[in-house]
C-alpha cells in the first residue's frame, strides 16, 4: 500500500510518502518519509519535490526516498509505524501520527537569511568610485550597496566567500560579486573561486561593461591587491 500527500498546520506544510505492508505472513510495517517546510517563517524553497522507489525480494525489502530540486530550509525526516496483529496502518492513522510529529518543528527557528558573523566596513576611494556602476553587474544593483568592503559572505547553499570588494551584500548571491569562494559538500562549481558565476558569454565576453549578472572581461582578469598593517 502506498500513500502520498501533505498536511498543513498554520504556515507549516508536511509532505510525505509511505510504503506499507501488512498481513498474516509479514509484520505490519509502514515506512514514512516526510519533508517539513514553512515559506513564511523559515523562508523555505517551494520548488523541491519527493521521489521514491522500493525494491522487494523474497527475503528483504528496500525503500529509497529522495528530495530533488534545490531544497532550502526544509527538514527531511523518517519514521516507521506499525500496528498489532499485522493490521494495515491506514492513511488517516498515519496522518494523525504525522501531525503529532509536526508539532516540535514549530519551536525551531532558522537563522536569518545569510546571517553570519561577517565584517562590513565603509571605504574611502582615492580614485575609481565613478566606475563602480560598471563593476557591479546590473542585475545585482538592488542586491548590493557600494562603498563598503565585506569580509566573509555566505551564499544560500552555505558556501562562504572571503571578501566582497567595493560592495556590501543585501542578499545571498555572493557568487556574482565576491571572491575567494571555498567549495564545500553542498556548493556547486559556480560558488568556487572569484566572481565565479559571472554568467557571461564564454566565446565573446564584453571587455569593459557588465551585463545582466555578468562581469566584464576586464573585471575577471583584474588583479586585486590587499595591503594591511
Amino acid at each position: 500500500m502506498s500513500y502520498n500527500g501533505k498536511i498543513t498546520d498554520g504556515n507549516f506544510e508536511l509532505q510525505y510518502r509511505a510504503r506499507c505492508f501488512y498481513g498474516r505472513t509479514v509484520p505490519s510495517v509502514c515506512d514514512v518519509v516526510f519533508a517539513v517546510n514553512n515559506t513564511k517563517d523559515w523562508f523555505s524553497s517551494t520548488t523541491f519535490y519527493l521521489s521514491d522507489r522500493s525494491i522487494k525480494s523474497y527475503r528483504s525489502f528496500r525503500y529509497d526516498c529522495y528530495i530533488f530540486n534545490y531544497a532550502r530550509r526544509v527538514m527531511f525526516g523518517y519514521t516507521m509505524l506499525s500496528r498489532s496483529m499485522g493490521l494495515l496502518v491506514t492513511q488517516p492513522q498515519m496522518e494523525t501520527a504525522l501531525r503529532k510529529i509536526l508539532q516540535p518543528f514549530k519551536n525551531y527557528t532558522w537563522p536569518g537569511q545569510c546571517e553570519s558573523n561577517h565584517l562590513v566596513v565603509p571605504v574611502t576611494y582615492t580614485t575609481g568610485e565613478s566606475n563602480l556602476s560598471n563593476f557591479v553587474p546590473p542585475y545585482m544593483h538592488s542586491a548590493t550597496t557600494t562603498g563598503f568592503l565585506q569580509i566573509r559572505a555566505e551564499s544560500y547553499d552555505g558556501t562562504y566567500f572571503a571578501m566582497c570588494p567595493a560592495v556590501r551584500l543585501n542578499n545571498c548571491d555572493g557568487q556574482f560579486v565576491c571572491i575567494g569562494g571555498v567549495k564545500n559538500g553542498y556548493s556547486t562549481s559556480n560558488a568556487c573561486n572569484d566572481l565565479t558565476d559571472w554568467n557571461g558569454i564564454a566565446n565573446n565576453p564584453d571587455n569593459h561593461i557588465s551585463k545582466k549578472y555578468a562581469h566584464s572581461k576586464a573585471d575577471i582578469k583584474s588583479t586585486i591587491m590587499i595591503f594591511y598593517r
